[in-house]
Order: C-alpha cells, then sequence, then structure tokens
C-alpha cells in the first residue's frame, strides 16, 4: 500500500465525524437500565477527554472566531453538567447499595430475635 492510497484510506470526513459524534451521544446518554457505577465511570472518563478535547481546542486553534470560542465555552459547560449529573447518579447508587445493606442486616437482626422469642435457636 502507498502513502497515498494510506491517506485517501485514513481521511477522516464529516460523515465519520457525524457518526463519531452519533455513537457518543447514544453511548454518554443515562438510560433507566444504568445501574453500575462502573458504567457511569466510564461515561464520566468519555465527557473529561471530549473536555480536554474542546479545552486544547481553544488554547491552541488561535484562528478561531470569537462566536466559534463562545460554542466550544458553552459546550464545555454542558459537559460539565453532565459530568456533574452523572456523579449525582452515583451518588444515588451509593446510598440505595448502603439503604438496602441496612435493609439486609436489619431483617438478619429481625429473624434473630424472632428465633430467640420462638425458642428455636
Amino acid at each position: 500500500m502507498t502513502v497515498l492510497e494510506l491517506e485517501r484510506d485514513s481521511r477522516l470526513e464529516g460523515k465519520d465525524i457525524q457518526d463519531i459524534s452519533n455513537y457518543i451521544i447514544s453511548f454518554i446518554g443515562v438510560k433507566n437500565q444504568v445501574k453500575e457505577q462502573t458504567a457511569i465511570a466510564v461515561k464520566e472518563a468519555i465527557l473529561d477527554s471530549l473536555s480536554d478535547m474542546l479545552e486544547k481546542m481553544l488554547t491552541s486553534n488561535t484562528e478561531l472566531l470569537k462566536k466559534e470560542k463562545i460554542e466550544i465555552v458553552h459546550l464545555l459547560g454542558k459537559l460539565k453538567a453532565n459530568k456533574e449529573y452523572m456523579q449525582l447518579i452515583k451518588g444515588n447508587m451509593a446510598e440505595n447499595k448502603q439503604a438496602l445493606s441496612d435493609l439486609h442486616t436489619a431483617s438478619k437482626r429481625m429473624f434473630k430475635k424472632s428465633q430467640s422469642a420462638f425458642g428455636n435457636d
């Protein structure tokens, strides 16, 4: 394979970028079935990567127009808000796990008390 063929085959076009964007949007969206903290952590990592990319674009690209810079800053705000939402979900998951653990402990305690009350040790 020549360099020209390699360059032609690996060139990213608008459709490729749009497809990547669609995959990212569908993946980082929070769905009802997200029940594991690890899934949320992966989504947070992707949001961090996107934020890093946009920040690098802002700082290294001197050709950006003021309007484009404002749009990027706006997108950074949205990414930050989504990450905070992910953190809230993780916190709720942890609280729910703790509540279930407390409930399980209480039920064990009640079971032991009922056994001793009826003399079924």
